[in-house]
């Protein structure tokens, strides 16, 4: 879901600044919130980033 949102500030035009901060809530979410299940009041935000390389993977049942 959220590399949507990604997607679409990207095709939109949006800055760095708005999609860093969209790639930022995406990991909170996934990695640190664990699906909204833990860690509820972490902030999670990108700063200074130079380079990021990600592979995302998903199956269609």
């Amino acid at each position: 879901m959220h590399h949507q949102y990604l997607f679409a500030a990207r095709d939109t035009g949006a800055g760095e600044p708005q999609q860093l901060v969209i790639l930022a809530r995406a990991l909170g979410h996934a990695y640190f919130r664990h699906g909204g299940r833990r860690a509820h009041g972490v902030h999670i935000a990108f700063t200074d980033v130079e380079f990021a390389d990600f592979f995302f993977s998903f199956s269609i049942a």
